[in-house]
Formats: structure tokens, C-alpha cells, sequence
């Protein structure tokens, strides 16, 4: 298991690994994710005392959207995906993400944890 040190090093690993999965033949997905990038950078600069649960929801949202495009772009090819139909699943089904990483089914209700908070 790689560790995560910082925000830089979760970015690179990011960039290393969509750059590896042909990340630069998509131009939508480059703009959608290093969209990603922007707002992981400005929520973790807001967190606060006050609103860590709200952060950290929406910081598991974005790894949730991270993850969902790179399974699907090692994908796209084999499924005949474009683009917008995976920018579609991936505002569809990133709220869920996690709770299925788990096991759970969509009509399962998951263990209590922060982790299944996501926005």
C-alpha cells in the first residue's frame, strides 16, 4: 500500500497514474480532473475546526470521482465509453463508491462511518 504524505504527493500519484492509463488522448476528462485537483487544493486549505465533516465529505467525494475515472479509462477501449458517458457515470455513481468498495449493495445500509459521508 502506497502512503499518502501530503496533498502534492496524492496529485502526483494521481497525474503518474492517469499520465500511465493514456490520461492524454481525453481532453474533457485532463480538464474535469485537474478540475479535481483545484478543488481538493481549496478544500483542504479551508478545513477548519468548524467545518471538517462537511470537508472531508467532499474530500472523499473527489477520491471517489478520482477512482471511478481511472477504473473506467482502463475500460473505455474494451466498453467503446466516450467521454461525456463516463463524466456521467461518474457524477451518477461517486457518491456510492465507497459504500460498494466495501461490499455494501445500494440498497444496504453500511456500517456507521465517515466514510460512507460523502458529497
Amino acid at each position: 500500500m502506497i502512503e499518502i504524505n501530503d496533498r502534492n504527493h496524492y496529485i502526483r500519484r494521481w497525474k503518474s497514474l492517469f499520465n500511465d492509463a493514456g490520461m492524454g488522448s481525453h481532453p474533457n476528462l485532463m480538464k474535469y480532473v485537474d478540475n479535481l485537483f483545484i478543488d481538493f487544493k481549496f478544500f483542504e486549505e479551508i478545513v477548519s475546526k468548524e467545518n471538517l465533516w462537511q470537508t472531508l465529505a467532499v474530500l472523499i467525494g473527489i477520491d471517489s470521482k478520482l477512482n471511478i475515472i481511472y477504473s473506467l479509462l482502463n475500460k473505455a477501449d474494451l466498453f467503446g465509453l466516450k467521454e461525456n458517458q463516463i463524466l456521467e457515470i461518474v457524477e451518477k455513481d461517486y457518491l456510492f463508491y465507497t459504500k460498494e468498495s466495501f461490499g455494501f449493495k445500494l440498497n444496504e445500509e453500511p456500517n456507521f462511518s465517515f466514510l460512507f459521508n460523502v458529497k
